[in-house]
């Protein structure tokens, strides 16, 4: 049970059902329960990571190794299935959540140490972060940093408050569309 009372979809404003009914999860709920302002920035950062030059498969794994690190399992719950759905392979599942990285592929062992170190040590080394870079490219070592800091802060989001893990995993279409968010003058983009 949820440290604290999620927003009951039953009872939402107008905007907080909107912004619900994006991704009807039960993080979003705990999230509203802050701000919907907050909610929707959130949910934006997300999408738009999501959505990212980052190859999904790549994008997933880091989560998992992030869900991994912090001991997130509703992360987890949510992202396994998703990585499978993008292309992951067991094996390469396998990498994420267990750190052993001796099978991986060169670029997908690269991104995790670097998630792992960014995650442990707040900040990946040298050598690790040139091979990122090596591998990513600059543009593709800043998403994956924006994407690592996304997930830690959702793992100590849900973590913190003991979030129920929803029965089941996300719809992710919403996060799949161009760019995932609220259409403009709509309540979910505040207008």
């Amino acid at each position: 049970m949820a440290r604290i009372t999620l927003r009951d979809p039953a009872t939402m404003t107008p905007r907080e059902r909107e912004l619900y009914d994006l991704f009807p999860i039960n993080l979003v709920r705990a999230m509203l329960v802050a701000d919907p302002d907050i909610t929707e920035a959130f949910l934006r950062q997300g999408n738009a990571l999501q959505n990212s030059a980052l190859s999904p498969v790549l994008r997933e794994l880091a989560i998992l190794r992030v869900a991994a690190l912090t001991g997130c399992d509703y992360e987890r719950h949510h992202h396994e299935p998703r990585a499978r759905q993008v292309g992951a392979s067991d094996k390469d599942i396998a990498a994420a959540t267990t750190g052993d990285l001796s099978d991986a592929d060169p670029t997908q062992a690269a991104l995790l140490r670097y998630a792992e170190e960014c995650v442990t040590k707040g900040k990946a080394g040298t050598e690790t972060f040139e091979a990122a870079r090596t591998v990513l490219g600059e543009d593709g070592v800043a998403i994956a940093t924006m994407l690592i800091g996304h997930y830690v802060l959702n793992a100590i989001f849900a973590e913190s408050l003991e979030v129920d893990i929803d029965q089941q995993p996300p719809d992710w279409s919403a996060a799949d569309k161009a760019d995932g968010s609220p259409e403009p003058g709509s309540a979910a983009a505040g207008e």
